[in-house]
């Protein structure tokens, strides 16, 4: 009974966030007269740090179901928008928010969805074999060798995989990401700044690791495949 209770409790707190942060996001969407760029964004910022960052995360609750704009560059806004503690927190609950809402979804559409990812996804098949490992584990990997936010969530979902271990997992893979496009927004105004060019130099040597990662772990199972 208590479990149930809390339960309920948990989905009317979650549900009054996503009515708050869809408010927000539909606000800012009818402010920029449907044009969501960088500079349309900057510009219509609320005054009140609080608001500004309930939109910043309804934006990260349009991306968790594709929004086309990258995560990175939600990212950066957040830098340029806040002070970087405050960006760091506001883009990490928003990795949260872009890791839950495909897992649910894909949690509601079961097995079937599962087929249909293989398909589409040819990376994702061919390292899922890795999955034995541990949900945590494969959902880092899943994350660093770049494969799509909200088609990771699907696909963790439709499995029924550990909520928590998902999460973790999900989150962690993002920070190499997310950190240097934060730095990257904070340090926007100056491009010789040490910082700016450690971030440049930090995003270039992540992208080239989770390539080398991805060709790696395919040797590696193709090597225990033969044995």
């Amino acid at each position: 009974m208590e479990s149930t209770t809390r339960e309920k409790r948990i989905r009317w707190i979650w549900g009054i966030c996503l009515v708050l942060m869809w408010g927000c996001a539909l606000l800012l969407f009818i402010k920029t007269n449907g044009k969501l760029s960088i500079e349309e964004l900057l510009r219509y910022k609320p005054e009140n740090p609080w608001l500004a960052a309930l939109a910043m995360l309804g934006l990260y609750l349009l991306k968790s179901v594709d929004f086309l704009m990258h995560t990175g560059v939600l990212c950066a806004i957040s830098a340029i928008l806040f002070p970087l503690p405050a960006a760091f927190a506001v883009n990490l609950i928003g990795l949260a928010i872009i890791s839950a809402v495909p897992y649910f979804i894909g949690k509601n559409l079961g097995a079937p969805i599962l087929a249909l990812i293989r398909n589409r996804y040819p990376k994702l098949r061919r390292l899922e074999s890795l999955h034995a490992r541990g949900v945590f584990f494969f959902a880092v990997l899943l994350r660093c060798v770049g494969v799509p936010v909200f088609v990771v969530g699907v696909y963790f979902g439709a499995r029924k995989d550990d909520f928590a271990q998902y999460m973790a997992g999900s989150v962690l893979g993002m920070l190499p990401m997310m950190i240097p496009f934060t730095l990257l927004g904070e340090s926007a105004a100056d491009f010789t700044s040490p910082v700016f060019l450690a971030a440049i130099v930090t995003r270039v040597v992540v992208l080239v690791g989770s390539i080398l990662l991805y060709r790696h772990m395919l040797k590696k199972e193709s090597a225990s495949r033969e044995k």
